[in-house]
């Protein structure tokens, strides 16, 4: 210092860089410590996915299931089993005043699941579906009736629809062009399913077509065990009514009887149009081949409609080590435009799809995101067939709306006899 008591110039300035650089250090310290203390409570309250396998997140941040935080046996035989367990109470199945867990069996809604210290199968070999029974009519007897008279040798197959008396005109032209260009020769039957009083309008509807038509009422309600609101507006933009409809063509018109009589079955929407003849018996050729599913195009969903599904399936490969086929390949948001949709029944019967869309079914994705059943059976097609057992018409002339697949060949079946062409990826 000088005489005057001031600090040199320069001693000055080395002061206060030393203060400069502590007072930095602090800071980050503390940074770091707070960083620590965030990353550990986050830790705590969303374990990632070795802790919490399969976490779903819904909108808002929300997971699908409750807290699965479980701590891991050493031996993966009991791991899964405990996360079976884990997996069924979250989604309601465990009634937990009958005992059944204690005994063994995990019972409710739609699946039956017996387990053992031993059995550590994946969940199509263990899950038995158990369908709502839906009874049979005296429509649906006569449709029972008509199959005796069939010739042996020809597919049990039919046309579905799903429509209501609103939509009449644009179903008359569907039925039309069936007739037209497909039906008029093979003479399959048809399945009508409505939801209003049809019965003045099925004399009009049975003079349009040669094939013998049936008719089915179906009423739509909400599932009982969905616990939150069912919005209307959603972020995926969808009456309840359209929702109603993707839960049917997911699940709920394979718990009819009149379908489970069925080989195969072409599902149609009621403003779907062929264009052109298709001068061969599409099922015959299905069987024939060894083909399972069929289909029209492949598009893509809006991302706001298919919040969480592909989570939830993730979840159900791995909680239930299900080996898919080419899901690897199927990303998200794609789909087969299934208003369009020929396949065999049995693959919407066997117990792994019925075990992953019941499974779907109690997330209430459904209702909550719009979750479609064009999104849901085309996770199922990769999960559970492999592409060799799928099909692209691309020689069917169709619209339905804008889309239009004009014939690129000849409508025959010689035409694939040497050109495999399964799938348009």
């Amino acid at each position: 210092m000088d005489q005057a008591g001031r600090m040199p110039r320069r001693s000055r300035g080395t002061f206060w860089s030393s203060l400069h650089l502590r007072i930095l250090s602090l800071a980050l310290i503390l940074a770091c410590i707070a960083t620590f203390s965030f990353l550990l409570i986050l830790h705590h309250a969303h374990p990632d996915e070795e802790t919490n396998p399969g976490r779903s997140v819904g909108k808002g941040g929300e997971p699908f299931f409750v807290d699965r935080r479980m701590p891991f046996d050493e031996d993966p035989e009991n791991t899964q089993i405990a996360l079976r367990r884990i997996i069924f109470r979250q989604l309601e199945m465990v009634n937990p005043d009958s005992g059944a867990e204690s005994q063994g069996v995990v019972q409710r809604g739609h699946l039956e699941y017996s387990e053992s210290e031993h059995d550590n199968r994946a969940i199509p070999s263990v899950l038995t579906p158990r369908s709502e029974a839906i009874p049979c009519d005296q429509e649906c007897e006569s449709f029972r009736d008509f199959w005796n008279s069939w010739p042996k040798d020809k597919p049990r197959a039919a046309f579905y629809y799903l429509t209501r008396t609103s939509r009449l005109n644009y179903f008359r032209k569907s039925i039309a062009s069936v007739e037209k260009y497909f039906n008029g020769e093979f003479r399959y039957p048809i399945i009508v399913f409505h939801e209003e009083e049809f019965t003045p309008q099925r004399s009009n509807v049975r003079q349009m077509t040669s094939a013998p038509v049936f008719f089915q009422k179906v009423e739509f309600r909400l599932p009982d065990f969905l616990d939150k609101p069912v919005l209307e507006n959603i972020p995926c933009l969808s009456r309840i009514s359209y929702r109603h409809m993707c839960r049917f063509h997911s699940k709920g018109v394979y718990q009819h009887p009149m379908i489970q009589m069925l080989d195969y079955h072409w599902r149609l929407d009621d403003d779907s149009v062929l264009l052109s003849p298709v001068n061969y018996d599409v099922f015959e050729f299905m069987q024939s081949r060894g083909l399972q599913y069929g289909y029209i195009w492949i598009h893509l969903d809006a991302y706001s409609c298919t919040e969480g599904l592909w989570e939830a399936t993730e979840d159900f490969i791995r909680i239930f080590n299900v080996t898919p086929t080419f899901y690897n390949e199927w990303f998200r948001p794609r789909l087969f435009y299934n208003n369009f949709e020929i396949s065999k029944v049995s693959l919407w019967l066997s117990p792994s799809y019925t075990a992953y869309v019941d499974y779907l079914d109690r997330l209430g994705g459904i209702y909550y995101h719009r979750w479609g059943d064009a999104p849901i059976k085309g996770l199922a097609v990769s999960m559970f067939l492999p592409k060799t057992q799928t099909h692209f018409f691309k020689d069917v002339g169709y619209r339905h709306g804008s889309f239009v697949n004009n014939a690129s060949v000849p409508s025959a079946p010689s035409q694939y006899l040497n050109k495999p062409d399964h799938m348009r990826f």
